[in-house]
């Protein structure tokens, strides 16, 4: 369901020094009705019928979010972008709740943001809401997760960025007990040595052979994905004293090979809500140009 704030379908806000003002406007991706959100550098689009952020970049430039605009038909359609999801997965299992990823959303507009409201998820029974603004290259995402139930499970807010194969990911190096090496792989899988360190960083150069996760719990809650003429950060605030999904992993990044794209994964602490209490998180998604780039694609 789409609709508008306004009567007009083109608003401004306040500028901000070299971006001007932020704007918003009705468009399409494909073959859905969909709504910009864009100052004089940046474009975002926002796709209310599958309850989603699929495009994010520079005007004129590439999309530095992975998308799809006709998934293989399935119990679920990977249209990629940026998504949430209830953590943990346990509550859930497989394929993601409809309801917050693949039905629409309702979908409404003001003078400079652009909010997305899920329904009732069947099994985790949450109604999740995303409002998008943008400051710069920065796009501010404010989200809260509103308990409908009266489950005792503790429940967390799971955003997904899907990005193209990046050159390398770079993450802070935040050794701990629980991840002496600064993070830590999935399940069984062997970790296949593509980490390295730089300083007070980690630089991880993804297989395309292999499909992997890796989890961490750096401080400064940033996962940066590199490619040769941009780089783009999704962050998030970082409680030390929180419980985060699957034995700590407050930041996850998930490596796809068929088809080649990355996951930039940000969670908030789990927490036990009763029946219309709320839990919050506002998380930043931003790129910037590298240095002498040919600015013409990601590559």
């Amino acid at each position: 369901m789409l609709t508008c704030a306004l009567a007009v379908a083109l608003a401004h806000s306040r500028p901000t020094p070299e971006f001007g003002p932020a704007t918003t406007r009705a468009t399409h991706w494909g073959r859905f009705v969909a709504i910009a959100l864009e100052n004089r550098h940046v474009h975002a689009v926002v796709v209310p019928q599958i309850g989603r952020l699929i495009a994010f970049g520079p005007r004129q430039g590439p999309n530095l979010l992975w998308a799809q605009r006709e998934p293989a038909a399935g119990d679920w359609q990977n249209f990629g972008g940026d998504k949430i999801w209830v953590a943990p997965q346990s509550l859930w299992g497989w394929p993601p709740e409809p309801e917050h990823d693949g039905l629409p959303h309702v979908g409404t507009w003001d003078r400079d943001s652009i909010t997305l409201r899920s329904g009732n998820s069947s099994k985790s029974k949450a109604v999740i809401t995303r409002t998008f603004r943008l400051h710069g290259r920065t796009l501010i995402i404010d989200q809260t997760l509103t308990s409908r139930g009266d489950s005792a499970a503790a429940v967390g807010l799971w955003q997904i960025a899907q990005v193209p194969f990046p050159r390398e990911i770079v993450v802070p190096f935040a050794p701990s007990d629980r991840f002496p090496k600064g993070y830590a792989v999935y399940g069984d899988t062997v970790d296949s040595g593509r980490w390295q360190r730089a300083g007070t960083s980690l630089r991880l150069t993804p297989g395309r052979t292999e499909n992997i996760k890796y989890g961490l719990a750096a401080p400064t809650g940033t996962l940066t994905a590199v490619y040769d003429r941009y780089q783009v950060t999704l962050s998030a605030p970082f409680d030390p004293q929180g419980t985060y999904p699957d034995d700590g992993k407050a930041q996850q990044i998930y490596v796809s090979h068929a088809p080649a794209y990355v996951e930039l994964e940000v969670t908030a602490p789990l927490q036990r809500l009763t029946r219309d209490q709320s839990q919050s998180l506002r998380t930043r998604l931003s790129f910037a140009p590298l240095p002498g780039a040919n600015r013409t694609g990601v590559r």
